[in-house]
């Protein structure tokens, strides 16, 4: 299996490669562009979007192709997906309002629940358990669109994070996460190359939205029979923790200055290290450091290498020490 998710994987990347130029072409000639506004938007002229679609196509294409898939709970997942890549077309196209992109996000949440990928617990009824799962994917969705704000960002977290995913789904022999991963991985490769800084065109809510709804299903694809016990979740929680950590910390800011955590504002960590003067390189370094530190605290309480007090030790370490770098 792996050799073929490989192969496949290889191919999803040649496709993301030559795609995005031709993506790039059409979202300049079409006037789907994003401009510099001079707080957060900081790159020095107007930047094509639609880089999201080289990532999208190969992986449903590679996903229908592949026979792995089949029968109503993958069919699910392929409508969730394209769901969320529409509602971030749309977004980038016409700027879609909160409560619209809200919408659009909870009507693919509820289809991957309802294609049997939500929390399974015995003490939990159905209701709570779609309830939870629903708001879930909504969290996971958002976090990677908030990161989203600078040159190769929101693409490397995602990377870094399904890289994980595939060593576990290796490890647990779960087939169906270790194809997925894989095959958004060799896109998003393929897309990078152009969206590194500095960046020569952006995924924007088309990208952001469809790979956090990737992110938000590996669990299900990890667990057997879609049934995910809290071991599980948390090693999941973990590996997002960097667009969970960013989220939370969003919004605490912006609730203390009286702002919707919807809206757009120069509080992002990204946009902090910018005004003391990192490189963007520097930035995605610092993050690609944690997010492998944060991996190995992953797959050691994975493997009950680390026990529950001595994991919640070490990401408090590793979160002092973080946050000592960024503000200090």
């Amino acid at each position: 299996m792996i050799y073929t998710a490989l192969f496949y994987s290889c191919l999803s990347f040649l496709f993301s490669l030559i795609s995005t130029p031709f993506f790039s072409f059409l979202a300049i000639k079409t006037g789907i562009v994003d401009n510099p506004d001079g707080k957060i938007k900081l790159h020095k002229k107007a930047t094509p979007y639609l880089g999201g679609l080289s990532i999208f196509f190969p992986i449903i294409f590679f996903m229908i192709y592949f026979q792995t898939f089949v029968g109503w709970q993958y069919t699910g997942i392929i409508l969730g997906l394209t769901i969320l890549m529409i509602v971030g077309l749309l977004d980038d196209m016409y700027q879609l309002n909160p409560t619209q992109k809200f919408f659009g996000q909870c009507i693919a949440a509820i289809i991957f629940v309802s294609a049997g990928n939500y929390i399974k617990y015995p003490s939990l009824s159905g209701l709570y358990a779609y309830v939870i799962t629903i708001f879930w994917y909504m969290t996971i969705i958002n976090a990677l669109n908030l990161v989203d704000i600078m040159d190769g960002l929101a693409g490397f977290i995602s990377l870094g994070a399904l890289m994980s995913f595939a060593v576990l789904a290796y490890i647990e022999r779960a087939n169906n996460l270790l194809f997925f991963t894989l095959i958004i991985s060799g896109s998003l490769v393929g897309f990078l190359y152009y969206n590194k800084p500095r960046a020569k065109i952006y995924m924007g809510d088309t990208g952001s939205l469809f790979l956090g709804g990737c992110l938000g299903l590996t669990p299900f694809l990890l667990a057997k029979d879609s049934t995910v016990n809290i071991h599980e979740m948390l090693v999941v929680i973990i590996l997002l923790g960097i667009p969970l950590a960013e989220t939370a910390l969003l919004i605490l800011i912006r609730t203390y200055k009286r702002i919707p955590f919807y809206k757009a504002s120069p509080d992002h960590f990204a946009c902090y290290l910018r005004r003391k003067k990192w490189h963007e390189w520097k930035i995605l370094s610092g993050v690609s450091i944690v997010s492998i530190l944060l991996s190995f605290v992953a797959f050691c309480f994975f493997m009950k290498t680390f026990s529950c007090i001595a994991t919640f030790l070490q990401l408090f370490l590793l979160l002092f020490f973080s946050i000592f770098i960024i503000y200090f």
